[in-house]
């Protein structure tokens, strides 16, 4: 009998290493393919949307976030870029100013973090509302810069525990931090085309690429869409006064205070010369008409400084409209362009109704 029982553990403990070998050949195959969705994605937001949501769901993970080292919000700026489309990453991006929480649950040299979520990690898990237990913290690190990290988090709170499956882990950071640093490279010279090199506001291309986008959403979810159009008020005359840098001057602080009172998810562009325009998803009528008055009244009530002690007061006229909705649009592209131009022809013509009345205005154009 001793023998029969050694023979028939011995057959179990077989079959027991043949089960882990085929779960860990499955688990390497798995790696294999989200390693190359990474290596193959074709923007920022596509990398970050396969790390958030393709780790998940390949493996079963309650949550999932990447946290981005990002003081001056750069990632986050440059994901808008992209054409409107978010990837469906709200809540599982976390921005943060410095390294310091990550070098909290790492110490001086970064690696792998598996264990229970304590206090000073939950802040990793961005807008999750979920009940969790354990978490694996992975640093994206590159040429020995903190790029931020991946986390996963389960309610089960084995699931994440020191020492296990740490190899595979280390090994997805590691390409997902070099391929992070690529995609951020690729998208600030994307960035660089479609940023006006002046003012540090978008450019017309970029503007003319969204609003198309803006519109085609606007018609088909029925929010609202507002067009706000900016001229600075005898702008040729200052430039022939003071010269043309205390005129690019000028407009850097135009661009600021406008970018300044609009809100995230509100486009402003240069349109060309003393000109920008702003567009304002989700606005009518009376809020685009408030904002406009409101960046009116605060470009008239400063003054700016020209070299030494001097300095000048500014003023600005605002054209502003809003989408019009002819029935059966939202199925018809093709009227798209047209509802476009229309758009923001009627914001212009609202400039030159505003300077004809006298300047230092606001003027609606239905």
């Amino acid at each position: 009998m001793g023998a029969v029982e050694t023979i028939e553990s011995l057959r179990a403990r077989i079959q027991e290493m043949e089960l882990l070998v085929r779960q860990n050949e499955a688990k390497q195959k798995k790696f294999d393919a989200l390693e190359r969705k990474l290596i193959g994605a074709g923007s920022l937001g596509e990398l970050l949307s396969t790390l958030a949501h393709a780790y998940s769901k390949d493996f079963s993970i309650d949550w999932v976030t990447v946290a981005l080292v990002d003081p001056d919000y750069e990632a986050i700026k440059l994901l808008d870029l992209e054409s409107g489309d978010r990837h469906g990453l709200e809540g599982h991006i976390v921005a943060m100013a410095s390294d310091e929480t990550l070098l909290n649950v790492w110490g001086n040299k970064p690696h792998p973090y598996l264990g229970p979520l304590k206090a000073g990690i939950s802040d990793l898990l961005g807008d999750c509302r979920q009940t969790l237990a354990s978490i694996a913290v992975l640093p994206l690190v590159h040429q020995g810069r903190v790029l931020g990290s991946i986390n996963l988090a389960s309610a089960d709170l084995q699931r994440f525990t020191a020492g296990s499956g740490t190899d595979f882990l280390v090994r997805l950071s590691g390409i997902a931090a070099l391929c992070l640093q690529s995609a951020l490279s690729a998208e600030r010279l994307k960035a660089a085309g479609l940023t006006d090199t002046l003012t540090g506001v978008k450019n017309r291309r970029y503007f003319e690429a969204r609003s198309k986008e803006e519109v085609a959403y606007a018609l088909r979810s029925g929010f609202s869409l507002a067009c706000l159009f900016f001229d600075i008020d005898k702008f040729k005359s200052m430039n022939d006064t003071y010269g043309h840098q205390v005129g690019d001057e000028v407009l850097r602080y135009v661009a600021k205070v406008i970018q300044v009172q609009l809100r995230a998810s509100e486009v402003l562009a240069r349109y060309g010369g003393e000109e920008f325009v702003a567009l304002l998803p989700g606005v009518g009528e009376a809020a685009a008409i408030a904002t406009a008055e409101r960046i009116r009244k605060i470009v008239a009530a400063q003054t700016i400084p020209v070299g030494g002690k001097q300095t000048i007061r500014l003023t600005i006229s605002c054209g502003v409209s809003v989408l019009a909705r002819p029935p059966g649009a939202s199925s018809q592209p093709g009227m798209h362009a047209d509802l476009l131009a229309a758009l923001i022809a009627r914001a212009d013509q609202g400039v030159y109704q505003a300077k004809d009345g006298g300047r230092n205005r606001v003027v609606f154009v239905k």
